[in-house]
């Protein structure tokens, strides 16, 4: 297993990225001890203070009489940091990171990377005109153009269907069912297999790591289920790298509704947590584990605040 193919680094190479690469060259652009202070010496001490809240949740035990504040168990053992650097100093940290990095082959070929999600609120518009202009003032504004990858670059455009203001029409949800988007996707497996295959081989990419295999369709699925409910699912269908939807700009459809959000609060689901069984357990059971085994033991006062809040959801 290639730790290099994964979008998280192992620890020694985020260490030596940090230490050798990233903190040497935001020092040489600055040169400015009142904005370098702020900014951690070492990989080891950024670590240190990106755990820092956790190490005081993680010595509280929670009691009935504290059963309702928002500590929900132990949680992710540490939080992300961030710093502002001005746009002025911003060409030659890139510039010095590129140039320190060239003497480890692991970080061969780097590139900043660059996104931006759940902005329907920031530029949604009944006019898709309007929408496009708005957007492209402050992409403008924001990003300079010539050091972008347009291969893989995409602006993911959506639609929201609603009835009118004023509209006799009932309110109400529309769920996607399951065989309906089984059915879907079957289809979508025989249209993408037909079009690859139409695809010449002269205009396939030379970056693709392997062909394609005959008669398959280079598609992944990933099913959602939603609201508890056996028959109802949300989908995302995303073409292969290499695909013919994918060189011409087609990177994923995506098949759901907003009625998804109470339900997907922060990526927590509902019966997500499988620590949750145990509260079936005779409390005084789960007292002798606690007290006989080691290991970690889920809180019971945060399973059942846990529990309340996505029901409540």
């Amino acid at each position: 297993d290639n730790p290099l193919e994964h979008t998280c680094l192992p620890k020694e190479h985020y260490s030596c990225w940090y230490d050798q690469v990233l903190l040497p060259a935001i020092t040489a652009a600055v040169q400015d001890p009142n904005i370098l202070q702020y900014i951690p010496k070492s990989r080891h001490i950024a670590q240190s203070n990106s755990r820092a809240r956790q190490e005081g949740i993680s010595t509280e035990r929670l009691k009935d009489g504290n059963a309702n504040t928002d500590i929900l168990g132990q949680g992710r053992r540490t939080h992300a940091l961030s710093y502002i650097l001005q746009q002025r100093h911003l060409g030659a940290i890139w510039q010095g990171a590129q140039s320190r990095a060239a003497a480890f082959p692991q970080f061969a070929g780097i590139r900043l990377y660059m996104g931006a999600k759940n902005l329907k609120l920031a530029y949604m518009n009944a006019d898709l005109t309007q929408t496009i202009h708005d957007w492209r003032n402050q992409w403008n504004a924001a990003v300079d153009q010539t050091f972008l990858d347009h291969c893989v670059t995409y602006i993911d455009i959506g639609r929201q269907y609603t009835p009118r203001i004023g509209s006799v029409a009932e309110a109400n949800v529309l769920l996607w069912r399951r065989c309906c988007l089984k059915r879907l996707w079957r289809q979508r497996q025989c249209w993408s297999r037909c079009y690859n295959a139409t695809h010449s081989a002269e205009q396939r990419s030379s970056e693709v790591p392997e062909p394609l295999k005959p008669g398959s369709a280079p598609l992944r699925l990933a099913e959602y289920p939603k609201l508890t409910m056996r028959d109802t699912v949300d989908m995302t269908i995303k073409p292969t790298d290499g695909s013919r939807e994918i060189l011409e700009g087609l990177v994923y459809s995506q098949f759901y509704n907003f009625i998804k959000v109470p339900f997907d609060v922060a990526k927590q689901y509902p019966f997500q947590n499988r620590q949750l069984e145990k509260m079936a357990l005779d409390p005084a059971y789960l007292d002798d584990c606690e007290g006989s085994t080691r290991g970690n033991h889920a809180n019971q006062a945060s399973l059942k605040l846990a529990y309340r809040l996505s029901k409540l959801r």
